[in-house]
């Protein structure tokens, strides 16, 4: 009867109490554990990696950066020194165009038109002509400030003064050898 008792009050105080576990159950928890255990292992190497590589990539962006930065700041330095030198060339014509502007003569243009007749040395009394200037050649275009006046064939201009009466070229005398002074216009005046 004590076995039974036994057996049965076993029985009665298995249904109260948890089971008991056996090796079995013991080894899956340990297995589960150790697998989770791997895992985060493997996920703090994921996790360290992946800060390994935010770092390396805010590195080279950082390089890229500071390279770029050299790189503007060489062209920038570029610039200055262009400028620089243009600058100087700009002074030495500057300079240039003082000196030529010193050495020029202080004569003014004659002008020779109906309403300016020619200077007085030429004037013979009841001896007046009505002359005019004439381009033998035409220009070539397009005409730059800074550059001589040439013909179409690249040659210098010819200007004669001629007779407005009669179309001669005056070839002798004062008004032969007088100096023109050519001003540009822009415009069309034909």
């Amino acid at each position: 009867m004590s076995k039974r008792k036994w057996r049965h009050a076993s029985s009665d105080s298995s249904s109260s109490r948890p089971p008991v576990e056996g090796t079995s159950t013991r080894r899956n928890k340990k297995r589960r554990v150790t697998m989770l255990e791997k895992q985060m292992e493997e996920m703090k190497g994921q996790i360290e990696e992946l800060r390994n590589q935010g770092e390396e990539h805010e590195r080279q962006r950082e390089e890229q950066e500071r390279q770029r930065e050299e790189e503007h700041e060489s062209q920038i330095e570029e610039l200055r020194t262009q400028l620089k030198k243009q600058g100087k060339k700009l002074k030495k014509q500057g300079k240039k165009i003082k000196k030529l502007k010193k050495k020029a003569p202080k004569q003014k243009p004659t002008s020779l038109s109906p309403g300016n007749p020619p200077p007085p040395e030429s004037v013979q009394e009841g001896n007046t002509k009505l002359l005019k200037l004439h381009m033998e050649m035409k220009v070539s275009q397009p005409v730059y400030t800074t550059k001589n006046l040439v013909g179409d064939s690249g040659n210098s201009i010819r200007i004669s003064l001629i007779d407005a009466e009669n179309g001669q070229t005056i070839i002798s005398g004062p008004m032969s050898s007088i100096k023109v002074c050519v001003v540009v216009l822009g415009g069309n005046f034909d």
